[in-house]
């Protein structure tokens, strides 16, 4: 920057030559306010574009002579009482000739033109306000469950409907609590809080596949990011979390293994009956069955079944298994009857009724 002065034409002020030419090109096509000012807020300069952002003239805030009667509150105040050299988006007001005010973000930084001097630029807040109205459409109509986390304490600050619905609770019962409520228990909970916590304070994210807790209790196996949010809003908010449910990819690439698994295990079954018995375990572990039977017909009497393999994983399931064979007569039988006629797996909701109530699947 040349430290000599020149006459503004269009401010009327005396100003550094850095407007001219080029960077005064430059400083008209911003979408930002400029003001130079000395120590004391004397303006040294006046962007001409302070028209075409706020609709106030150059020629207006010039003549007021000093910041302060222009800004209210002056930025630099705060510059002073916290004795930095340059402060972020402090909210002000430019006011107009007719009284009326423009809502500012201002930056405001100390700096050395021809001696001590306060360089402002600051944007209107309209700018914000649109940005603001699209990011929050955004936020309400994401597939994607979206989670806004305290620095203390990582309780929810907001989240957007997405996360209430994977999460099975209403905004108003996420909103408040600390995220250890959508963890499978508390240690899962810390384990999240450590293996997320350097990935974040060094790069300022952490992205990993895990398990979340749904309000119901079963397990959401999901991916997460959380982002630190390096603003003056991150006193407040802290992280960003963005959670994509990937449950039914698991429990596909689950089934997947399952069938391998079954597959590797019967390669070396020499009979049907010996292949079901890994079958049977296998669907039953896979499906959170409790007991499960597999019954063939008897080849030596025909109309009589035999139950050959047999899965009980509680003791309310083993009691239920007492017979081992049943005839055309046991059809009735709902365990052995309508899987027989229908050929349809049956599942048995209450296994401590007699003989049961099912229902096919």
């Amino acid at each position: 920057m040349p430290n000599g002065n020149s006459q503004d034409p269009q401010s009327g002020l005396l100003s550094p030559e850095v407007p001219d030419g080029f960077f005064r090109k430059v400083l008209e096509a911003m979408s930002d306010v400029v003001l130079v000012t000395d120590a004391e807020g004397r303006f040294r300069f006046v962007c001409p574009n302070v028209e075409s952002v706020t609709g106030v003239p150059p020629d207006h805030v010039a003549a007021r002579g000093n910041v302060g009667n222009v800004l209210d509150p002056d930025p630099a105040e705060h510059l002073d009482a916290q004795q930095v050299s340059v402060l972020m988006n402090v909210p002000t007001r430019l006011m107009g000739p007719d009284g009326d005010a423009h809502e500012l973000l201002c930056n405001v930084r100390r700096c050395d033109i021809d001696g001590d001097s306060r360089l402002y630029v600051g944007r209107s807040l309209s700018e914000f306000d649109v940005a603001a109205r699209l990011l929050q459409r955004i936020f309400g109509h994401a597939q994607d469950a979206i989670l806004f986390i305290s620095p203390s304490g990582r309780r929810i600050v907001d989240c957007n409907p997405a996360a209430a619905t994977l999460l099975g609770y209403d905004k108003q019962d996420l909103v408040g609590s600390s995220t250890e409520k959508i963890h499978i228990d508390r240690e899962s909970f810390l384990e999240y809080g450590r293996l997320s916590a350097a990935d974040i304070q060094e790069g300022g994210s952490f992205q990993t596949r895990y398990r979340l807790r749904h309000r119901d209790g079963y397990p959401l196996d999901v991916d997460i990011r959380t982002v630190a949010i390096d603003t003056a809003a991150a006193d407040s908010l802290g992280f960003i979390s963005i959670i994509h449910d990937v449950s039914k990819q698991c429990a596909a690439e689950d089934a997947l293994a399952m069938v391998h698994g079954v597959v590797r295990k019967i390669m070396d079954c020499r009979t049907v009956k010996e292949a079901l018995l890994p079958m049977l375990n296998a669907i039953c572990r896979r499906s959170d069955w409790a007991v499960g039977e597999a019954w063939l017909n008897r080849d030596d009497s025909p109309g009589t079944f035999e139950r050959v393999a047999d899965i009980a994983r509680e003791p309310a399931a083993s009691t239920y298994l007492k017979r081992t064979t049943a005839t055309v007569a046991d059809l009735q039988d709902p365990l052995v009857g309508r899987a027989a006629t229908t050929r349809q797996p049956v599942v048995v909701d209450d296994l401590s009724a007699t003989p049961g109530t099912p229902r096919t699947c």
